[in-house]
């Protein structure tokens, strides 16, 4: 996808995945566009949430104890 096209299917994709309507997406500067792109990429690529902080934690509490 290139354009205008590009720019609708990322505006889509934070939609559904962090509430930014895509109208406000569209009006945002390019690149304001492009850091909530790369956040959205980075966070694909190396995730970090409650979850998983909640994983890392037990990993140290379990390997102290058992230690």
């Amino acid at each position: 996808m290139k354009g205008a096209d590009n720019m609708w299917h990322w505006a889509h994709i934070l939609w559904q995945s962090k509430g930014i309507r895509m109208e406000e997406f569209a009006a945002m500067d390019r690149q304001v566009q492009l850091s909530y792109i790369a956040s959205y990429e980075l966070e694909e690529e190396v995730p970090i949430n409650w979850l998983h902080k909640i994983v890392e934690i037990l990993k140290v509490v379990f390997k102290v104890k058992g230690a």
